[in-house]
């Protein structure tokens, strides 16, 4: 109950800081409208497949999707919170990422057995994360919400690596998030939860099982078979999507992911082990550098041993690391990308919140621990409402932009993206402008099928176009304009050049 109350705060807070921000949000463009071409589908249909990858295919499935669905049907259609509904799924994602705070608070607090140390602990996981960049928090790219989802993973399976299986729900509520949002993290939690599992019980030979509780033992079972069955009913229900995808169009995404990870060359272990510790650089060297502090004994003859929760996430963290760099090596194509794991920047937060948590419990002075856990509500507070929220790129003009392209060419008419130039405007404009159509009634524009990236397959054309069928070359700048005589229009910084099919 205590947690959900915490939720409930933790939300509230957010909404505060968000709503401002989201309010005067205009129409998406780029990676959240190819998410909002997937969204409707969820708040019409049902949707079984996740976001778009930039390589060709989706991800497992559409649990954050879905998420963003109902934040814009609660915020936009119903309480009328913001002005597009765009708006909305910013707001979704921000309660969101308030549920994981919240499960972060919860863990800790089993870990340390007190309220006010996971207070403190959240806080200090709160002021890194603000710290190394605001959008882990606050942000609505999927590569940030990926980020708070795999702190819960990494602490949730701490928890279970001491033996404690009051952590597995969370573990699969934000395995079944990640798995949903990115191909990658079936290798990545998979081989993690492997690794940490193997120390489990390698550990289990020094330490004593009242201390460190042996997974397999019968007594661990029968303590924990009511959160074993509810972790069994959350797995799967996020297996569902990709299992009837697959039966229904075999081999499914799983052919897809094995036929991309088949043509991958690896990476020189060198610049991979490089390119996972740039996450370890610049803020958070704070808790890198804090390390020792784990050592610190609790205060009192009454706390509970801390070597048990402490070694759970050094397992757990140290598992996440040696996965993330198998996946670089492995999995990554370019290494000049930071943001592919941007999610395991989590662990040096999640550091932190382990050193302040360690703090407390060092601490022998009610006094000195009422103020440090009140610092904590006061930074996660303070943050929550007053962080920077990020500048989304959103724009105004699509509904005009959308009406001079219907007036130019109604349609049907495929559209045939230029790759050349800036593309990177063509693609983000173009998306814009189809996830707008796509809310005011069936597409009248398809996209050539060479064009894969950020468009639903129900808008690719199909292999062949019928003979007379208008094509509008999209192509970036060009003024704005009809041009009759050449059959242009210039719209929306894009420029549409009129063609029939042969």
């Amino acid at each position: 109950m205590l947690a959900f109350q915490v939720f409930l705060a933790a939300a509230a807070l957010m909404l505060v800081g968000s709503v401002p921000a989201a309010r005067d949000l205009m129409f998406e463009l780029g990676d959240a409208a190819a998410n909002t071409l997937l969204i409707l589908d969820a708040k019409h249909d049902i949707l079984l497949k996740g976001n778009y990858s930039r390589i060709g295919f989706n991800h497992p499935g559409p649990a954050y999707l879905y998420v963003m669905a109902v934040g814009e049907a609660v915020f936009h259609d119903l309480l009328r919170v913001t002005a597009t509904p765009f708006g909305g799924q910013v707001l979704g994602a921000a309660v969101l990422n308030a549920g994981w705070l919240a499960l972060l608070w919860f863990l800790l607090a089993r870990m340390s057995r007190s309220a006010g140390a996971a207070a403190f602990g959240l806080g200090a996981f709160v002021v890194q994360a603000v710290l190394t960049d605001p959008d882990f928090l606050f942000g609505f790219w999927m590569p940030f919400l990926y980020f708070p989802t795999f702190a819960v993973f990494t602490l949730a399976l701490a928890r279970v690596a001491a033996g404690r299986l009051d952590g597995l729900v969370p573990l699969a509520l934000s395995t079944g998030f990640l798995l949903h949002g990115h191909a990658s993290f079936i290798g990545i939690a998979g081989l993690t939860g492997a690794v940490a599992i193997a120390a489990h019980f390698l550990a289990a030979r020094w330490l004593p099982p009242d201390a460190w509780p042996r997974l397999a033992s019968p007594e661990t079972l029968r303590r924990g078979r009511g959160h074993i069955a509810g972790a069994a009913v959350v797995m799967a229900a996020f297996l569902l999507p990709p299992a009837v995808q697959t039966i229904l169009h075999f081999p499914g995404p799983l052919g897809q992911y094995a036929g991309y990870g088949a043509g991958h060359h690896a990476n020189p272990l060198g610049a991979s082990l490089a390119y996972v510790l740039a996450c370890w650089s610049g803020a958070a060297l704070i808790p890198a550098a804090l390390l020792p502090v784990l050592l610190l004994r609790p205060a009192g003859r009454d706390e509970p041993s801390a070597l048990p929760p402490r070694l759970g996430f050094l397992i757990s963290a140290g598992a996440a690391s040696l996965a993330v760099l198998f996946y670089t090596v492995f999995g990554v194509d370019f290494l000049s990308e930071a943001y592919i794991i941007y999610f395991y920047r989590a662990v040096p937060a999640l550091l932190a919140a382990m050193v302040a948590v360690a703090v407390y419990r060092s601490l022998g002075w009610n006094l000195a621990r009422r103020c440090l856990a009140g610092a904590g509500i006061a930074a996660v507070a303070f943050l929550l409402i007053k962080g920077e929220r990020p500048q989304h790129h959103t724009e105004a003009g699509i509904p005009a932009a959308f009406q001079d392209l219907v007036r130019f060419q109604p349609g049907p008419a495929v559209l045939d993206l230029d790759s050349g130039g800036d593309w990177v405007a063509v693609w983000s404009r173009t998306a814009g402008l189809l996830a707008y159509a796509k809310r005011l009634g069936p597409p009248a524009y398809c996209v050539r099928a060479t064009w894969h990236i950020l468009f639903t397959e129900a808008l690719r054309c199909p292999p062949t176009t019928p003979p007379g069928t208008p094509v509008l070359t999209v192509s970036a700048g060009g003024g704005d304009g009809q041009g009759e005589a050449d059959g242009t229009l210039g719209t929306f910084g894009l420029r549409f050049a009129r063609s029939t099919a042969p």
